[in-house]
C-alpha cells in the first residue's frame, strides 16, 4: 500500500471474541493489497462499565465513514493511511473518501 489510498470496507465483525472481550474488525482492500483492522477489546463480558470507550470509538468510525449503522460500513468507499510502512503491523487510518475527516484506532482507544 502506499501512502494514502482508495479502499473499500470487504468485510466488517462486531461481537465477542472466545466468549469473553467484545472487539471488532473491519477488513479494507485496495488494489493488489487487503488488510483487517481490529481485534481490539473494546470491553469484557460482564463488565459494562467498560463499553462505553468501545461504543465512542465505533461511533467515530460509523461518523467518518458517514453511515447511521454498522451494516452499512460493508461496501463504503474509503480512504487509508498506511503509517506503518511496508511490512508494518499498525493499522492504517480510515478516512472519508471525500471529505477530511480521518479515524486512527490506535489514538481513539489510547485516549
Amino acid at each position: 500500500m502506499n501512502e494514502t489510498e482508495n479502499a473499500r470496507i470487504s468485510g466488517v465483525r462486531l461481537g465477542f471474541d472466545r466468549d469473553i472481550f467484545l472487539s471488532f474488525w473491519v477488513t479494507v482492500e485496495g488494489k493488489g493489497w487487503g488488510q483487517s483492522i481490529g481485534g481490539y477489546v473494546l470491553a469484557k463480558k460482564g463488565e459494562p462499565e467498560g463499553f462505553a470507550k468501545g461504543f465512542v470509538a465505533i461511533a467515530n468510525l460509523l461518523n467518518v465513514v458517514g453511515v447511521e449503522s454498522w451494516e452499512e460500513l460493508r461496501g463504503q468507499l474509503i480512504r487509508v493511511k498506511d503509517v506503518g510502512g511496508p511490512g508494518s503491523s499498525t493499522p492504517p487510518i480510515i478516512g472519508h473518501i471525500m471529505d477530511d475527516k480521518w479515524w486512527d484506532i490506535r489514538t481513539e482507544l489510547a485516549k
